[in-house]
């Protein structure tokens, strides 16, 4: 990964604290409370950066991003997703990358999360 700082923070919350669950849930926080957020998905990694100080870390070419998706972070700043399921008999094994980012007022990134489909 990049040197640079990541300004939000990602999460992965296993259910019941088992490092091991296939459920749980994606917490990121400190971004601007009530900003606009985008979540991306890759089926690859990248290490680059973004306009020269924004670490990306998804790999951003048509065929290995899969989903971008827009939302709005909470008045705390905060985005709580719960009942994330990893488990996916259909692409076991397969890894998937996860990063959101702050898109307004400010151009913010996290870390990036890696998650394995479990069988």
């Amino acid at each position: 990964q990049t040197d640079f700082p990541h300004f939000l923070t990602l999460d992965w919350l296993p259910d019941g604290g088992n490092v091991n669950s296939n459920t749980g849930t994606i917490i990121c926080s400190g971004a601007i409370p009530v900003s606009t957020g985008r979540a991306g998905v890759s089926l690859a990694a990248q290490d680059t950066l973004l306009f020269g100080y924004m670490p990306l870390l998804l790999n951003i070419d048509a065929p290995n991003l899969t989903r971008v998706e827009n939302f709005g972070y909470d008045s705390m700043g905060e985005l709580v997703v719960p009942g994330v399921d990893r488990q996916n008999p259909s692409m076991a094994g397969v890894f998937v990358y996860v990063q959101f980012f702050g898109i307004s007022p400010l151009v913010l990134s996290s870390n990036g999360l890696r998650f394995e489909f479990a069988p």
